[in-house]
């Protein structure tokens, strides 16, 4: 019992030390930490649930935590960089006139040799003797596999993008609520950060000048 007793105090006098001397991360900040960890791993390894949990995390923002007026404006900027950073990763991968409807190939392709030969669909490329023949086929193979890599991120995008872009308006039309200069600094944030044109003008059209 007084170990607990104890540790229970210790744990509330460093966190009144750390909360002194500003040296506590607060859960804003956090969050802004998590989301460009989820960021930069979807850069590297694209996976649409790696952008969703991103922008779960992002709806967790506080403004109203935050007493100092500065400190509020340090993190709408951080968090709005975050949002178009969402929405540009979104466009990179999903091209604007993209079809759900529009399939890809899902055996792999059959390969045909110069003897007149037809291997079945997913033959082991080593059961092909001409070694041109066979590099070929496994160029072909490779390229097969990408597309419908592409096509599965796609559709995954697809299906996330209205949620996200939803979250996305109504944090913009929240965060920059008020006076001329918000909405002037909200109009010039969105212009110069998101870069897909219809997507651009899309949030535009939320700036109240």
């Amino acid at each position: 019992m007084k170990q607990t007793l104890l540790a229970t105090l210790l744990l509330v006098l460093l966190m009144a030390g750390c909360v002194s001397k500003g040296l506590c991360m607060s859960n804003n900040e956090q969050i802004i930490k998590d989301v460009t960890t989820l960021t930069e791993q979807f850069e590297s390894r694209p996976e649409a649930e790696l952008l969703r949990q991103a922008y779960q995390k992002l709806e967790g923002i506080r403004f109203h935590t935050e007493t100092r007026p500065e400190v509020r404006l340090k993190l709408r900027a951080a968090t709005s960089g975050l949002w178009i950073r969402l929405l540009n990763l979104v466009d990179l991968h999903l091209p604007a006139d993209f079809d759900p409807e529009q399939t890809v190939q899902v055996k792999p392709p059959q390969f045909k040799g110069r003897d007149g030969e037809l291997y079945p669909p997913g033959v082991d490329p080593q059961t092909i003797r001409d070694p041109q023949e066979r590099s070929a086929y496994i160029k072909t193979l490779t390229e097969h596999r990408r597309a419908q890599e592409a096509y599965r991120l796609r559709m995954h995008l697809y299906r996330l993008n209205d949620q996200l872009s939803e979250s996305a308006r109504n944090y913009f039309i929240l965060a920059y609520l008020g006076t001329k200069p918000e909405q002037e600094e909200f109009r010039a944030t969105i212009a110069a950060g998101i870069r897909r044109a219809d997507r651009k003008a899309e949030f535009l059209r939320y700036v109240r000048l």
